[in-house]
This record gives structure tokens, sequence and C-alpha cells, in this order.
């Protein structure tokens, strides 16, 4: 949040959706002002609100289009009958969503499977699709089973139980998983919208039967992925939420290991 900079220039600043500035100015009868801006493409006239903001402070808010370039931008704010000089600095914001928040899959340990995200950039700044990132996979139930097994559990001498629960937690990580982006890497404009058609590696270190959840992550937002682990998953059908329908196929073996 910014202050009054002089008695005649209100300088705001914040992510396009929502720049602030805190003035000692008169506060006017009507809370909403209007805002006009110098762009490259012409002067564009926004609406502003004030509220009361501590003793003889009022603070104002201005919201621009939420793909507004970064940068330093100038203008006037029009306060009851006076007028007063503006600067808009409009910070680099990354603001990404995915559509569904979540996927569920089933999945051979060492197995593959294929789902898509719709990826939508709601920033003001191109946000890069990597073609391949990796997320820790965690079983989804592994902190009650730790903790009834370390409760239950018989010590060894000089062990304390809250070193078992933290050995027991210990093996319900499942290792690392992949995402492999097949389709809609590369940069992403602010506004526009992409289907990324991506194929999960889940690591052999899965155990059968367990469910495992993990949060592949997505210019710093996440995406829940949770894992159905089986034998012979090939033969069953895949979990289907939030509109997706996983293909799952048989694990790809790695060299020097047999399948059990």
């Amino acid at each position: 949040m910014s202050a009054v900079s002089g008695t005649h220039l209100i300088q705001l600043a914040g992510p396009p959706w929502n720049l602030k500035a805190v003035t000692r100015i008169v506060p006017p009868a009507d809370p909403v002002v209007p805002i006009t801006l110098k762009l490259p493409d012409g002067p564009a006239l926004h609406r502003a609100f004030i509220r009361p903001f501590g003793p003889g402070s009022i603070e104002i808010r201005l919201s621009l289009p939420r793909e507004t370039p970064p940068g330093v931008y100038q203008g006037e704010v029009s306060v009851g009958k006076v007028q007063y000089e503006a600067s808009i600095a409009v910070e680099p914001a990354s603001r990404l969503r995915l559509n569904p928040k979540r996927t569920g899959l089933t999945v051979e340990p060492g197995g593959r499977a294929e789902f898509d995200v719709i990826v939508s950039n709601h920033g003001n700044v191109p946000i890069d699709v990597p073609a391949r990132s990796d997320f820790d996979l965690d079983d989804a139930e592994g902190q009650d089973r730790a903790l009834g097994r370390s409760l239950r559990a018989t010590l060894d001498a000089g062990e304390r139980r809250v070193d078992r629960f933290f050995d027991e937690l210990r093996s319900s990580h499942g290792g690392e998983a992949v995402v492999a982006v097949l389709d809609g890497t590369g940069p992403l404009e602010p506004g526009d919208s992409r289907t990324l058609h991506c194929r999960l590696e889940v690591p052999l270190t899965t155990v059968p039967g367990r469910s495992w959840i993990g949060a592949w992550q997505v210019a710093g937002t996440s995406h829940v992925v949770e894992v159905e682990v089986a034998r012979g998953a090939s033969t069953k059908p895949g979990i289907t939420k939030g509109g997706i329908t996983p293909v799952v196929t048989r694990p790809t073996l790695r060299a020097g290991r047999k399948k059990e």
C-alpha cells in the first residue's frame, strides 16, 4: 500500500485487480470517484472506491482489467471538486487457474496414465508451462496409519514413541511422481486458455492397495493428483473425477528389474 507523496500526487500500487493508496485528503461525500488514466492507446476512465482508514485518512481502491501489463501509468483523480495527479504502479502478478482442480487415476506401481487439464492465465504476465516436473506422492492415510502403529508398538530400549511415529511416517512416502506435458507446453499469454494433455508416471516405490496423493505445481498453482495403486490395474476402469477419464497402462519395466 502506497501513501500520498506531496499534496497533489496520489500513488496507487498493487496487482491490476487490487491497487491501493492511503492519503489524508478530505473525503468526498460520494464513496466512488473517477480516475482517468493515460494509456498508450488513449485515456481510459475507471472508478475507484474510497473508505475511511484511520483518523484523518482514507483508502482508495482501484481495479483494472486483469491483463493490464506491468508498469507505471499516470492519470488524474477527481475527489469532489478537487483534482489530484495520480501515479498507478501496476505490479507483475501471476494468476493461473486449473480445471478441474484435481484428477483421480488408477495405475500399477511404475505405471503411466494420461489425463487432461485446462489452464487459464488470469494474471498480467506470461506463464511458462514446463514439459516435465515432479512432485511427492504420499499415502493418503499415512499419518493416521503411522499414529496408530506408533501408539500400539512395543518400544525398544531407549526408543521414544515420537521417534517411532516419525519412522512410521517416513514409510508413507511413495516417492516422486512425474507429470510430462505431452501437448500444451510453452508460454501462456495473459487472458489465454489451453488444454494440457499430460502423462503421469508413478514410481515403483508405491505400494499396491493404497491411495496416494500429491500436488503437481504449475506456475505456483497446485493441481491435486490422487492415485489408486493396484496390481493388474489395466484390467480395471479408471477413476473418473472432475470430468477426467484416465487411460491406464501397465508399468514400464526398467533395466535390471523383473516384473513380479
